[in-house]
């Protein structure tokens, strides 16, 4: 087809936004539309690479070194080989990022307590196909908006310092730790139905608040961020595996509607290969930090098993889920546990 073989170079220079946008830090996150757009970017090593290129940018969340970063590179280099190097990446046109929850609060419901419980179930909740992966799908087209899948990064627990007291016990009392979560009606309430005092301090209060005891606890980002951010503040962690962090893979619409098939489907594939390999680079992460938190700095490594984490989600979903009708949907959440039930 001549317009598939026309040099189209889309040259996958990787903008930075170095806004971690995990639940507790602050970040503003725009949705990539038309109307979308973003910094300057360094294109002269494309330009001389393709003098006809068109330029398109992929946003990243992470910096190089992280998994994110890697999956952007990966996508890069494959489009750029399927295409023979006329697909090469400069507003935003594609981007793996948390989108805010007043586009629509399905689009967050990563957040939701328990929306799974072991890597086993993430991989059948976040399946294409999936229920939640066509609600997605139907919400970003209401906002022109492009998704392909969700990627993985981490399940969350919660890092304090001391042991908690009936650590294992939904709903039991956990003594007198309190723990910062972000302020975030789903995450407050999971926390609170574990047994948990909360507070909801300013994220960047947080480490002078756990140095002087204000509060004795984390939770609101994957055991690599723990060990990244909290080892002198903390020595016990505890993994609740409360939600999945993770991210949607998304495009402008107008951008994609001028691709061809063929470097459509080249997008696609590779971003579903992502996406379905980021669930396995997220277990073994959340595996290799916890090691490094236990081997090598000598702190508690409270592991639970997948039967209690099941226990977790099971009176999570039961007493917190209706609490969440309001601002979810009733019949979304209904669903969506019917979904969880039939394929876990």
């Amino acid at each position: 087809m001549k317009n598939a073989k026309r040099a189209i170079a889309l040259v996958l220079c990787l903008v930075m936004a170095f806004a971690v946008a995990a639940c507790g830090q602050s970040s503003t996150t725009t949705t990539p539309s038309a109307a979308t757009t973003a910094p300057a970017a360094d294109t002269s090593s494309t330009e001389s690479a393709n003098p006809n290129a068109r330029v398109l940018k992929w946003s990243a969340n992470s910096p190089e070194g992280y998994p994110d970063y890697e999956s952007a590179m990966r996508i890069k280099a494959y489009v750029e080989e399927k295409t023979n190097g006329e697909i090469m990446n400069g507003g935003i046109d594609f981007t793996a990022t948390s989108v805010p929850d007043y586009y629509d609060p399905r689009i967050a419901a990563c957040t939701l307590p328990y929306l799974t419980a072991t890597y086993d179930e993430v991989a059948a909740v976040f399946r294409k196909g999936g229920y939640y992966d066509q609600v997605l799908e139907e919400c970003y087209a209401d906002l022109n908006v492009k998704y392909f899948g969700v990627y993985a990064d981490g399940y969350c627990g919660i890092g304090v310092k001391g042991e908690l007291q009936n650590a294992a016990e939904p709903g039991a009392d956990k003594g007198s730790a309190i723990i910062r979560v972000p302020p975030n009606q789903s995450m407050i309430l999971a926390v609170q139905n574990l047994g948990f005092k909360y507070s909801s301090i300013p994220y960047s209060d947080t480490y002078t608040s756990l140095q002087t005891g204000v509060v004795q606890g984390w939770c609101g980002g994957p055991v690599s961020q723990h060990y990244g951010q909290w080892l002198d503040v903390e020595d016990h962690y505890y993994d609740y595996d409360i939600w999945q962090e993770s991210r949607h893979y998304i495009a402008s619409m107008k951008t994609w509607e001028t691709l061809t098939e063929e470097q459509q489907q080249i997008f696609t594939d590779i971003i579903l290969q992502e996406a379905e390999l980021s669930i396995k680079n997220a277990a073994e992460n959340d595996a290799k930090y916890k090691d490094l938190y236990e081997q090598e700095e000598g702190y508690t490594m409270v592991r639970f098993t997948d039967e209690e984490k099941k226990a977790f989600a099971d009176d999570c979903r039961e007493k917190v889920w209706p609490q969440l009708n309001e601002l979810y949907g009733e019949e979304f959440l209904t669903e969506l546990l019917a979904d969880i039930q039939a394929n876990t």
